[in-house]
């Protein structure tokens, strides 16, 4: 089973992401150092990562993820307000899908997950 770590500290939307993800073993994590600390111990096949957290930001995740080389392999699915405005801000991540949450569907985080791990 495919293992997805899910970086949102709003408990409604990572639950809600968990359960769209069924089928996969979704790992949740409000905060990028609990995130990274799991990630040192079993790789992802991918990340959802908002990028507005409590405490240190998801770009600091981004950071530590491109720090080494086997992290910065791990494809990653930004799901955020501000996905509009992000821009070039993004470049040199290992982003694949930028999925802006105002506007997304059910399907979008479902279908870019299954892209990204198949």
């Amino acid at each position: 089973m495919k293992r997805i770590y899910v970086v949102e500290d709003d408990d409604l939307l990572a639950l809600h992401y968990k359960r769209l993800l069924n089928g996969y073993d979704v790992r949740v994590f409000s905060n990028g150092i609990d995130a990274m600390a799991a990630i040192d111990k079993n790789l992802p096949s991918c990340i959802v990562l908002d990028l507005m957290l409590d405490g240190p930001s998801g770009f600091a995740l981004l950071n530590e993820l491109q720090s080494y080389t086997d992290t910065a392999k791990i494809p990653i699915i930004v799901c955020s307000n501000l996905a509009s405005e992000l821009g070039g801000q993004l470049q040199g991540y290992n982003i694949s899908y930028i999925i802006d949450k105002t506007t997304m569907s059910v399907d979008d985080l479902r279908q870019a997950v299954h892209e990204l791990t198949n």
